[in-house]
């Protein structure tokens, strides 16, 4: 034996001792329940492998061969990848626990199979950067990931939360995306997996989303872990005019290649490169050398960091099947300002079609609430039809096509490379949940800066808030105000600060006819501001009082939605904020205390009293004893002598002090100064900060001096300042009273005698009457009430009918040019200002710049024992999921402010599955049978009704998405198709049978009715909830099939970014063992071509159960994704397999009926039709690395004997078996990095 030296991770060099190697191979072999001739073969291997190295070897090496050595042996006996489970994990062990500290293996880590071990290791589990040595175990993963996510809770049930979120991932029925698992609680904070990103038809632009803008932002991204999708549809075709510069285009193409080479640049986080959907529309001129990028001289070699899609249309479908012309149109000639500013191209922007009567609904609303026209850029829909016409008129339409031509260019490509895929833009937009986000411009609803906001500090004005906020310098660098939307002298820039908001409702008790009167629930809420600048105004005046100057863009709580000023018109309602007083009290948390006195004195003097630099007097009638009593009693804890400065004049009793005297003194310091004139009279500032207590004692003084009941058993405040009643008004909202305001003209001149009989003239101007009727009365009486017994007496509250919580426009006008300011309260999404409910600002709804944060629940994990399905459970853990994946937007971080608002406007998340087939096995059901199908589309059902349960719960606990919208919002679930039209469609058909049947029966009810009405009521958390993506990596970490794909082989070489895996399916080994053909020989034999499907030597049941990717026609994995589309409000990404001898003819159908079935896409795949690939059938590898000159083992050749098994149809003599693998081997072979990908851009 030759010398060797051993060279440690920290440079460390040592004999190599073979006693150590053998202990810690035979320790593994024996926890595998492997004897110890399995140890003399494994060292066999292990030895030739080391002592062909040179003289120095690096350890990790040697770990190396050892895993080599038990997983080449997998398939003659699957204990060997349980041997190769336990000697990964000991390697991990020993890293973070020090080698001979630690005894066992923890129960969770030993759920995972060597395969996903491998992956964790090279992917996942933290490293120490200098040492690379792991700082983690695969438990200690999920529970950093589980701390991290549950932190968005509130801190009395984080535990809680941890706990559940850890139960879901060490037991493998849900795993989030890749980037979730990388980068929870570490610097990086990315976890979302996939970014669409704008690429507008400009190099760059001041809003940072032309060309190079996003060429930078996708670096951004890629750095990070995430992957990104762009539509291309936006630029100018090749050839076309660039004014600017008075050249010519050079098309869309030729910037994809762009991107293209600055994905090969960028490595993801230095784990793994990044990968890209590009689409072009089917009306791009360009879509002809779009459709051929990928193929004949492009093909492996063009584009390669992309698939590509076409953005398909419903007209050239219909148009294809009745042979009539398309157009080609460059974009920039339908610009609807003639501009070229993208965003206002009409082509790139149409959806939907005339014919359509909702979009028809859509168009009327709009024209009636805009007086019978609207531009139509400011419109939520501009139809197919209007762009087409505006497209025909402007000279656009470049030519027009036969769409067969086109069509047969698509399908011909794909079927030579895979690319192009379809998207069909139609069908993603007639389901869209938040269709009415997607033709909104940039948006800033502000409100004036003399508005008041409700703060914990009490009524603020919006600039005292802002002003505050920026002085303590607690400024927010993820929130960023859109430039182009400030006014003059406006800053970017947003401070947090706190706000009172509504975050709920409750009743109150005592109405009449049983109605029943909901007031707000308020409580502080975290918020920015930041200053807007000047813009124009409109001041919106209601007919009850209540006023507020906004910005047009402003949005108002209507019954139908939010609303724009500019859209309002006279009789629209309006939400009134009346609040809860119970929880008012304890949302101000931050307010004056008074003495209950004192607040009255204060109140009566504003009501009937006088301030001036000379002196304060409180003024009293007949009646008014008690108030007098109470005034003077307030005098004295102000310091002053209320027994000697009481006058006497006529009926008229006054208590009045000096300048000079402590009462006048300590009033002054309270409230300033008291307009002496009553008519320009307003509320002193102390009014607008005071607690729930002292504001109560300050109305009472108020209204004692002012108010008074009428014949109508309202009760009135009087006076001559209409501005003082409408601060009032918006005060009594405080505590929940409804009030209305309404003048009240005098005779405009009268005349009296002066004290020397002299006549004068007076002329008086109106004054004005609040009023306070039905059950705010109650209100009144219960919480304020009279400091007088007469009025207290004339009060009748027999009476209790409800009064309003809305209250109606009567007037929307110009208010000139005035100071903004803008609030965004991410919690809850509205504010409370002017005693209205105002919708929270700072948005710009558009559906660039999104990502959405995938994960995945693994339906093997719910196939009962008995061969059932644990619906129950399953549902409760998708709500599990669900409320994981929206916290993951609350705790990540984001690489871009535009990410950021976007993700937190729509709070789109995506739950998808994996395990599909693994399940089908499980329960003995064919993937390829209408049986599958069947379950496939009320499972889907099942787990989409969950999951919007789920957002429905959180909405209610902790708010709707921003962008909710009531009257808009499309719920998907309206547009499924039934699964009997899919199969009519689809030309299939078939019994289902009762089996599958019964398993369906079993399933707990659904009521989709009254989970849209509570919807309606109450709102979701979630604009999206559902996405199913390729699991990838992450399936491997499941130990479970990918997605809603069939199992791809039975036996295979897996080459992936990782590292290359030698996997034999678990559940076919399982399978094989219960027939009793679980040897090494027919494994080999299964090996050979990945499948058994064609293999009359294996039972029948076993070659019906595992059919794999290529032995399925290309129609059942269609109707796969179209029954889980039809549950599935985003997208269902689904690779349609074909085998390497399908026909253009295939590709061609399947476009056709994946369109008719209602599916979203497609992508094909062709066997052979890409040089490489990510997955290769078992052994035709090994003859490939031996056609390219690549060193392969010499097996040693045995006869082989398939065993007699009850069910075989054949009984196999030795001398009708191959001879060449009796022992079969696949040598480690690697492909280079990048040079494979099983749809690299959705895969996480």
């Amino acid at each position: 034996m030759k010398s060797l030296t051993v060279v440690k991770r920290n440079g460390r060099e040592e004999p190599f001792e073979l006693s150590k190697l053998v202990k810690s191979v035979h320790a593994a072999l024996n926890a595998a329940g492997l004897n110890d001739a399995s140890l003399t073969s494994v060292m066999d291997d292990v030895l030739n492998s080391v002592f062909n190295e040179p003289d120095k070897v690096p350890s990790s090496k040697i770990s190396d061969f050892v895993e080599k050595a038990f997983i080449t042996r997998v398939v003659e006996d699957p204990r060997y990848e349980v041997a190769g489970r336990y000697y990964l994990l000991a390697r991990i062990y020993n890293d973070v626990f020090g080698k001979g500290k630690w005894s066992s293996f923890d129960p969770d880590d030993l759920r995972l199979t060597y395969y996903a071990l491998r992956v964790l290791m090279s992917r996942y589990l933290r490293k120490d950067p200098n040492s690379g040595r792991f700082l983690e175990t695969p438990k200690a993963l999920f529970e950093r990931v589980a701390r991290f996510v549950a932190s968005a809770e509130k801190p009395e049930s984080r535990e809680y939360w941890f706990n559940e979120f850890l139960r879901l991932m060490k037991e493998l029925r849900f795993i989030p995306n890749s980037p979730t698992l990388m980068n929870a609680g570490t610097k990086l904070g990315i976890l979302s997996a996939c970014f669409v990103l704008p690429v507008r038809d400009a190099m760059v632009t001041p809003e940072n989303d032309g060309i190079y803008d996003a060429v930078r932002a996708q670096a951004i991204i890629f750095q990070q872990g995430g992957g990104c999708g762009f539509n291309f549809s936006e630029l100018r075709p090749e050839g076309d005019v660039v004014a600017s510069t008075a050249g010519v285009a050079s098309g869309p193409l030729s910037f994809m290649k762009l991107f293209d080479v600055n994905t090969e640049v960028v490595k993801q986080g230095g784990r793994r490169r990044g990968a890209n959907m590009g689409v072009l529309h089917v009306w791009h001129p360009d879509i002809k050398k779009f459709i051929k990028a990928k193929s004949g001289e492009g093909k492996d070699a063009v584009l390669q960091n992309f698939n590509i899609s076409v953005g398909m249309y419903d007209y050239f479908m219909k148009a294809l099947n009745e042979g009539k012309p398309v157009p080609l149109i460059n974009p920039r000639k339908t610009s609807l300002d003639k501009t070229h500013n993208s965003l206002k191209y009409a082509v790139v922007w149409a959806r939907h079609y005339m014919d359509e009567e909702w979009v028809q609904e859509v168009i009327i609303d709009e024209l009636e609430m805009n007086g019978g026209s609207i531009p139509l850029e400011n419109s939520l829909i501009i139809t197919w039809d209007e762009a087409l016409a505006i497209a025909e008129a402007e000279g656009a339409i470049v030519a027009w096509e036969d769409p067969k031509a086109i069509f047969e260019e698509i399908v011909k490509n794909a079927w030579e490379s895979g690319d192009p895929g379809l998207l069909f833009i139609d069908t993603i937009n007639r389901r869209h949940p938040t269709w009415y986000l997607g033709k909104i411009n940039a948006t800033n609803p502000c409100v004036s800066g003399e508005t008041r906001v409700l703060t914990p500090k009490g009524w603020r004005t919006a600039r005292e808030v802002w002003e505050e906020a920026k002085k303590h310098g607690v400024e927010v660098k993820t929130v960023v105000a859109d430039e182009k939307v400030l006014g003059e002298g406006g800053e970017p820039i947003a401070y947090e600060t706190t706000l009172v908001a509504p975050v709920g409702e409750s009743a109150v008790r005592g109405i009449a006819e049983n109605k029943e009167l909901k007031l707000k629930i308020v409580a502080p809420q975290k918020a920015w501001v930041w200053y807007v600048g000047r813009k124009p105004a409109l001041k919106v005046v209601t007919k009850e009082g209540y006023e507020v100057t906004v910005t047009y863009e402003h949005r108002f709580l209507t019954p139908e939605g939010w609303k724009e000023a500019r859209e309002l018109r006279p009789g629209d309602a309006i939400a009134l904020a009346r609040m809860h007083p119970e929880y008012v009290g304890r949302a101000l948390t931050s307010t004056i205390k008074l003495d209950s006195d004192v607040a009255f004195a204060l109140g009566w003097l504003v009501g009937n009293g006088a301030l001036s630099k000379d002196y304060v007097a409180w003024h009293f009638k007949s009646g008014d004893g008690a108030a007098f009593e109470r005034v003077k009693q307030a005098i004295a804890k102000l310091g002053g002598n209320s027994d000697g400065n009481a006058v006497l004049d006529k009926a008229e009793l006054t208590l009045k002090f000096g300048s000079g005297t402590s009462a006048y003194k300590k009033v002054v310091e309270l409230i300033g100064e008291i307009p002496p004139y009553q008519h320009r009279r307003r509320l002193p500032e102390i009014a607008w900060k005071l607690d729930l207590e002292s504001l109560k004692s300050f109305l009472r003084g108020l209204f004692t001096a002012n108010g008074a009941t009428g014949f109508d058993d309202a009760i009135r405040l009087t006076n001559a300042s209409s501005d003082l009643l409408k601060d009032v008004q918006i005060l009594l909202t405080t505590i929940g009273i409804f009030s209305e305001i309404y003048s009240k003209p005098h005779d405009r001149k009268f005349s009296y005698a002066t004290a020397n009989d002299e006549v004068k003239v007076y002329e008086a101007s109106e004054y004005y009457e609040l009023t306070i009727s039905n059950y705010s009365r109650h209100i009144f009486t219960e919480l304020v009430g009279f400091e007088s017994l007469e009025k207290t007496t004339e009060l009748k509250l027999s009476k209790a009918e409800s009064d309003p919580v809305w209250v109606s426009v009567e007037r929307v006008e110009d208010a000139g040019v005035v100071d903004f300011y803008d609030f965004t309260v991410p919690e809850v999404h509205a504010y409370i200002a002017a005693g209205l409910i105002h919708h929270n600002c700072g948005e710009e709804p558009l559906l660039e710049w999104e990502a959405c944060n995938l994960g995945s629940i693994n339906l093997e994990k719910y196939v009962t024992s008995d061969g059932r399905i644990d619906w129950v459970g399953l549902g409760k853990d998708v709500e599990v999921a669900v409320r994981f994946l929206d916290n993951v937007i609350d705790v990540a971080r984001f690489l871009l402010p535009q990410i950021e608002e976007r993700v937190r406007r729509t709070r789109k998340v995506g739950l998808g599955v994996m395990g599909w087939a693994h399940m089908l096995v499980k329960l003995g059901i064919p993937y390829d049978s209408v049986d599958a199908v069947y379950l496939a589309y009320h499972l889907a059902e099942w787990i989409a009704y969950n999951a919007y349960r789920a957002s429905l719960k959180l909405a209610i606990e902790k708010g709707p998405f921003p962008a909710w919208n009531s009257k808009l919002y499309k719920m998907f679930w309206s547009d499924a198709l039934p699964l009997e039209e899919i199969f009519k469609a689809s030309g299939v058909s078939g019994n289902i049978s009762s089996e599958v049947k019964k398993l369906v029966f079993e399933r707990p009810s659904v009521n989709w009715r009254e989970l849209e009405s509570e919807v309606r009521a109450k709102g979701l958390r979630n604009a999206a909830v559902l996405s199913i993506a390729p699991t990838g990596t992450v399936s491997i970490i499941g130990g479970t099939s990918s997605s809603i794909e069939p199992i791809f082989a039975l036996a295979f070489t897996r080459v992936v970014t990782v590292g290359t895996f030698i996997e034999v399916n678990p559940l076919f080994l399982e399978a094989l063992r219960l027939y009793g053909l679980d040897n090494p020989e027919v494994v080999g034999v299964v090996a050979e071509s990945g499948s058994v499907r064609g293999n009359p030597f294996i039972p029948k049941k076993l070659r019906e159960v595992f059919p794999t990717a290529h032995d399925i026609e290309p129609i059942w994995h269609i109707l796969h994704q179209a029954a889980w589309q039809q549950w599935v409000d985003a997208g269902v990404s689904k690779t349609i397999n074909m085998r390497a001898e399908a026909t253009v003819e295939d590709v061609r159908k399947a476009y056709m009926t994946a369109w008719v079935v209602g599916c979203k896409g497609i992508t094909v795949y062709r066997d052979k039709s890409k040089t490489q690939q990510v997955i290769y059938f078992g052994a035709k590898l090994t003859k490939k690395m031996s056609r390219e000159g690549k060193e392969l083992e010499e097996p040693q050749v045995k006869e082989r004997v398939i065993r007699k098994s009850e069910e075989a149809e054949h009984e196999v003599e030795p001398k009708q078996v191959r001879k060449d693998l009796s022992r079969y081997r696949i040598t480690r072979y690697v492909l280079k990095e990048g040079e494979s990908g099983e749809c690299p851009t959705c895969e996480y």
